[in-house]
């Protein structure tokens, strides 16, 4: 099961570098994926504008396009948490719970189903988050303070909208210090509360100018879709121009996502529910559960500031999933033994097969706006087949049926 495991793993991974090779080929064009990455200094300060900076300084000294390093850096980033994902499976004892919980509809495969979802900044924040837990328990903890400070910041400066996600970040820090104790991780505490107020202040007052967004399109203007400046994630936006709008989901919206939270979940909340937290927090003993839904209630603000909901659910199950492999390999939780449903080894490999296709690739979660269940695998397939069609390659008409 494992060494399956790892291949479907490996496999999503591979789907993603392609998806990643499509919208560097469409780079132009491209307004939600490259475009959001590419923004920079040239006007000033400004939010989601490190990396862009980068990039482009990279192109005045080397004249490599912006979206061609960025494709690069991109490739790297997904390599390497897929090398460091694997390291953190190893002592993992699998089993069913265990592998529908990788490939929960809002795991691996989110991004295989809804190619949008590909090439976004997120990678970064599961790479960081899945280095912490790999790294954090070999390092000193009088070092953890300045791993956490430089993590939280280059998350920040890479797009604002993580610092709802730093608890997930908090919960490794918190653990290997000693949370049975409150003064033995306040001044940490502090740390965190004084740089999260300090980001989010920093953030607000830098969110872009009609002046600082003309300098940015301008810079790469041979590189990024036309309506740079008035449309997608380069345009000055502010808080009150988000709040403005009319985000108040309709009351379908609302259900839809709350529905595909409950089943998306659902293998890693089972997960918790049949484990015991083998740490005391402050003095006191709680289930692991709590682990799993705190950080999500955090990120919940976020959700009314902006319509993808799928994604954030992706952001928040992701960094739950590896943070539950981290509680395993440090020996935080452990797993209770589960009877088995039935006795007939045959007809439990065959209805839990069924099961595990059905719900891990028969369907997906939307990333936005149009709340309605998408299709996929099958769905998947058919538009690959359709963009071959439209290349020259035909193909029977029963495939469509």
């Amino acid at each position: 099961m494992k060494k399956i495991s790892l291949f479907l793993i490996s496999l999503s991974l591979l789907i993603v570098f392609n998806n990643t090779f499509r919208w560097y080929q469409n780079s132009e064009n491209n307004v939600f994926q490259f475009g959001d990455w590419l923004m920079n200094y040239q006007g000033g300060f400004v939010r989601r504008g490190f990396f862009g900076e980068i990039f482009f300084r990279i192109y005045e000294i080397t004249n490599i396009s912006p979206p061609l390093i960025l494709f690069i850096f991109l490739i790297f980033l997904y390599l390497f948490f897929g090398i460091y994902f694997f390291k953190l499976l190893k002592k993992v004892q699998f089993n069913h719970l265990i592998i529908f919980s990788l490939f929960s509809p809002l795991a691996f495969f989110f991004p295989v189903f809804n190619s949008v979802a590909s090439a976004k900044k997120e990678i970064l924040f599961f790479l960081t988050l899945t280095l912490v837990c790999y790294f954090l328990p070999k390092i000193n903890k009088k070092y953890y303070s300045y791993i956490f400070f430089i993590s939280c910041s280059l998350l920040t400066l890479t797009h604002e909208g993580y610092l709802f996600y730093f608890a997930y970040l908090f919960i490794p820090f918190f653990l290997l210090l000693n949370p049975r104790k409150f003064y033995e991780i306040k001044n940490f505490s502090a740390l965190t509360f004084v740089l999260i107020t300090f980001l989010s202040l920093l953030m607000y007052n830098f969110m872009g100018t009609e002046e600082k967004i003309f300098a940015i399109c301008n810079s790469i203007k041979e590189f990024v879709y036309a309506t740079c400046g008035s449309y997608g994630p380069i345009h000055a936006r502010n808080i009150d121009s988000y709040l403005s709008e009319n985000w108040v989901k309709d009351l379908v919206y609302i259900r839809s996502y709350s529905l595909y939270f409950l089943l998306g979940f659902l293998p890693l909340s089972i997960l918790h529910l049949n484990s015991t937290l083998e740490v005391s927090i402050f003095q006191k003993k709680f289930n692991s559960f709590i682990l799993l839904i705190l950080p999500f209630i955090i990120t919940l603000p976020i959700y009314y500031l902006a319509l993808d909901w799928g994604r954030w659910l992706n952001i928040s199950y992701m960094s739950s999933l590896i943070i539950f492999i981290f509680l395993i390999n440090n020996n935080f939780i452990k797993l209770k033994n589960y009877k088995s449903f039935s006795n007939n080894i045959y007809l439990k490999r065959v209805l839990i097969s069924l099961v595990f296709v059905i719900y891990c690739f028969g369907w997906t979660v939307p990333i936005c706006c149009n709340p309605e269940i998408k299709g996929g695998l099958y769905r998947t397939v058919k538009l690959g087949i359709s963009s071959y069609e439209r290349h020259g390659f035909e193909l029977p008409e029963y495939f469509f049926k």
